[in-house]
């Protein structure tokens, strides 16, 4: 039978656990229904991580209540955390790397990275619950690794998109300039927020490798307050990376790919806007081109120079 301070634990994971499915519904309805045109890939693979979170904490009451299947109750809990931590992970390469953000698409090498990641993730997680101790220091190294690529790969992205930015304005495309900087916001948002996260789990793994086997962690009440904290600091990181990457209407324009992550970037054809004088008495006929002069300052050198045609837009 529970006693009383298994009873405030299994209550206490009730509680998250409830927490955890009310973010869920909001998280499902603003996929499905509010904002479903804007729904992509990234945001249905990360439906799994909200719902193995709730089956988790749900499955933690089981296990810390009902002593007598106390062994299938195990079972099933580190089974999804197992998971759960798989796709949290592989959902931060993912982000990290522009997919649904700044490309639609993977290439093969990409793909092969994030099967790298879930792979070694699900493997070192199910060796951690089989030996606790010689596992949490891999557990260490893989978060400091998985912070790395994260940051590593959304600084790149970040960079990638300023030098497009740059080469918008150059090129005289405003319309775009705003999406591309909505992006870098986006970007810079969620490194920061993972950042958080991967640092709460490094510090939270920490303290539990260094308390474990002491008497603190034999003291229920210092075991229950460890436990509060890893779940609100972690609700407080997940939370905060779903609603910088939930689906919503950014802006115009904003959906549109136009570079690969990690690629260099393309050159764009400059746009530039051009009046007649005045002064011309020569008729104007929409169907013939007109040859412009390149504007003042433009390089002679640029592959676009001989693009400086254009047909004339007769507005009334």
């Amino acid at each position: 039978m529970a006693d009383e301070y298994d009873l405030v634990e299994g209550f206490s994971f009730l509680g998250f656990g409830s927490l955890w499915l009310s973010f869920l519904v909001w998280w499902l309805v603003n996929n499905y229904i509010t904002n479903k045109r804007h729904l992509k890939p990234l945001h249905k693979f990360m439906n799994f991580i909200l719902f193995c979170k709730c089956i988790e904490c749900f499955f933690a009451v089981g296990y810390i209540l009902n002593r007598s299947g106390i062994d299938y109750w195990g079972i099933a809990v580190t089974s999804m955390i197992t998971i759960y931590k798989t796709f949290i992970y592989t959902s931060l390469v993912l982000a990290s790397k522009g997919f649904c953000i700044i490309s639609d698409i993977l290439r093969r090498r990409e793909l092969s990275i994030v099967a790298l990641v879930m792979g070694s993730v699900y493997l070192i997680y199910s060796a951690y619950f089989i030996e606790a101790y010689m596992v949490s220091f891999i557990i260490l190294v893989m978060i400091i690794s998985l912070l790395y690529i994260t940051a590593k790969y959304t600084f790149e992205n970040i960079k990638l998109l300023k030098a497009r930015q740059q080469a918008l304005i150059e090129s005289n495309i405003q319309n775009l300039v705003a999406p591309i900087q909505a992006k870098i916001n986006l970007l810079t948002y969620f490194m920061r927020m993972s950042c958080f996260y991967c640092a709460e789990q490094f510090i939270m793994q920490t303290i539990a490798i260094i308390f474990n086997d002491t008497y603190l962690f034999y003291n229920p009440g210092i075991a229950i307050t460890y436990v509060y904290f890893d779940e609100i600091l972690e609700l407080i990181g997940i939370a905060g990376i779903f609603i910088i990457l939930r689906p919503k209407n950014q802006m115009q324009y904003f959906d549109i790919n136009l570079i690969e992550p990690n690629s260099p970037s393309r050159p764009l054809a400059p746009v530039f806007k051009a009046a007649l004088p005045e002064t011309l008495n020569a008729p104007i006929n929409s169907n013939k081109p007109i040859l412009l002069i390149a504007p003042k300052g433009y390089q002679r050198n640029d592959p676009f120079r001989n693009l400086l045609i254009a047909n004339p837009v007769i507005t009334k």
